[in-house]
């Protein structure tokens, strides 16, 4: 009857349960023991000093707590075991650790005892078979039952990012996505940061998947290191050795300067930064004997005309540059800004080469004159393309009013511009004129004269329209010179009134709010 007895059904539903007690029992004292060391105020210290203050990335950048652990527990190889793990209630201690003394505030001290419920061990009683009924029948499945810390529409949630870094990874060969990249319309740089900001609180099996894709895809550093250290790695896959003791001059400018300022910061920077520097050769007697990247003045010069050339010939000249132009990448409008600024004020020459290059481009690149008028003038020019220029009727025939404006504003000041000026107009058909006399002061705008070209306002409008009268010409004829009569000398004439003194505008009817009160017609009743 032994043999039957032990083979019941109930006899074995109750001999599985003292799994259940004995995981305790067994742990406690264990438990008891770490739970002292971990408390203990000099090993807290001990771990932050050993850790340089960085935030941890493995629990092997640590060897002195594993050490004390495995001491303490009496199971010496579990310092190699726990040296690679990167998740887990022990790793977020040591990162809440490192993270409570650079914080110092109470509730950075507070999560150093946090256990997230994605940590806590699940109940045994959830891992046992279901005993069979007593005639031998099987148990009924049950629905899974949900796990601490797991939820479906987050898990379901994790998986579809998870697939999208999957397939960014594929494509770009890491996880260090800016948190704006939107890739394939999802947010996968916004998704990443939220995963990476709860790292510590992640279920096991999440943080491994991620782990798996891309070791690096929580680094205790910016996402942006972490992009630039792929650039170089790229860099010395294609081009070879960086040459660090040489200023890298294989490297692009900004890319050799990123590489030395690594150099100089090699003692300061994280365990596994130093490690990742290690793989492009730069270690710590190569960062000592690193130079800094020279800029090549000759070919970024060159680089700099190249680009001054491709926008002159899409846009005509480099009147229009300004000093917030971007061309292609390159920051033309600082550049050629500070070429003009080192023209005009000599304080630091332009090479010749260069300085006739960019005339070469645009003869007037650097005008004596102010920018703004060089800018108007060529947008006269756009306007005055193929097109005859008529003063008679207020330049209507040019389709920008702006330009038209600009033009009579020339004719009206015409013996105040310079002669490089006068020649720039006279390539669009505005001449000197014929006359001995030069005009007067402008005094009337110039919307004003195109409204009524003609006439002008009474005698005086009437001179004044005769003297600038420009008149153009197509690209075919030549221009005809701007004609200009001299008007006859008009005697002064007396005035119509005597000026009203201040007294009198006080009391006038248009300035008593009374009078004007009285003076206004009655109401009507209705």
């Amino acid at each position: 009857m032994a043999g039957p007895s032990r083979g019941h059904p109930a006899r074995r539903r109750r001999s599985s349960w003292w799994k259940v007690a004995a995981r305790d029992l067994i742990t406690y004292p264990e438990t008891v023991a770490l739970a002292r060391l971990l408390a203990d105020h000099s090993v807290q210290e001990r771990t932050v000093t050993e850790s340089r203050r960085h935030l941890p990335y493995r629990l092997g950048e640590l060897p002195g707590l594993l050490a004390e652990l495995a001491d303490q527990l009496g199971r010496p190889w579990l310092a190699h075991h726990l040296a690679t793990v990167t998740h887990g209630p022990l790793f977020t201690w040591a990162h809440s650790c490192v993270h409570a003394r650079a914080a110092s505030t109470p509730a950075a001290h507070r999560t150093l005892w946090k256990v997230h419920s994605s940590h806590w061990p699940r109940p045994l009683s959830d891992l046992l078979p279901h005993a069979p009924a007593a005639d031998g029948t099987p148990p009924a499945t049950k629905p899974a039952r949900r796990l601490r810390g797991h939820s479906l529409q987050a898990e379901q949630a994790f998986q579809t990012g998870l697939a999208q870094a999957h397939a960014y990874h594929q494509q770009h060969g890491h996880l260090a996505v800016p948190k704006e990249d939107t890739p394939a319309d999802y947010p996968l740089g916004q998704w990443l940061a939220n995963t990476r900001a709860r790292h510590t609180r992640m279920p096991a099996h999440q943080a491994a998947a991620l782990t798996a894709l891309y070791p690096w895809w929580n680094a205790p550093w910016s996402t942006l290191w972490q992009r630039t250290w792929h650039q170089a790695l790229t860099h010395h896959q294609t081009h070879g050795p960086l040459k660090p003791a040489r200023g890298f001059p294989t490297t692009s400018y900004s890319l050799g300067e990123w590489l030395y300022l690594q150099c100089t910061r090699y003692p300061a920077l994280h365990p596994e930064q130093q490690r990742l520097l290690t793989q492009i050769d730069i270690d710590a007697a190569a960062a000592a004997a690193a130079r800094p990247r020279r800029r090549n003045l000759k070919a970024s010069a060159e680089e700099a005309l190249a680009h001054a050339r491709s926008y002159a010939a899409e846009h005509g000249s480099l009147a229009s540059v300004t000093s917030s132009t971007v061309h292609d990448g390159f920051r033309l409008g600082q550049w050629l800004a500070n070429q003009r600024n080192y023209q005009r004020t000599g304080h630091r020459p332009l090479p010749a080469g260069r300085a006739q290059a960019l005339t070469a481009i645009d003869p007037w690149w650097c005008p004596p004159w102010h920018l703004t008028w060089q800018r108007h003038y060529h947008r006269a020019q756009d306007a005055a393309a193929g097109r005859r220029l008529q003063a008679e009727n207020g330049f209507n025939t040019l389709d920008d009013s702006g330009a038209a404006d600009w033009l009579w504003r020339q004719c009206a000041t015409y013996d105040e511009l310079s002669e490089e000026q006068r020649q720039l107009l006279a390539g669009i058909g505005i001449t000197p004129p014929s006359g001995p006399h030069g005009p007067g002061p402008r005094t009337y705008g110039p919307k004003e004269a195109r409204r009524d070209p003609g006439r002008g306002r009474g005698r005086q409008g009437r001179q004044r329209q005769k003297s600038c009268r420009p008149c153009g010409s197509s690209g075919s004829a030549p221009p005809s010179a701007c004609h200009r009569a001299e008007a006859p000398p008009r005697a002064p004439q007396p005035p119509r009134s005597p000026p009203r003194s201040e007294a009198g505008l006080r009391n006038s009817p248009d300035t008593r709010p009374g009078l004007a009160r009285r003076t206004r017609p009655p109401r009507s009743s209705a």
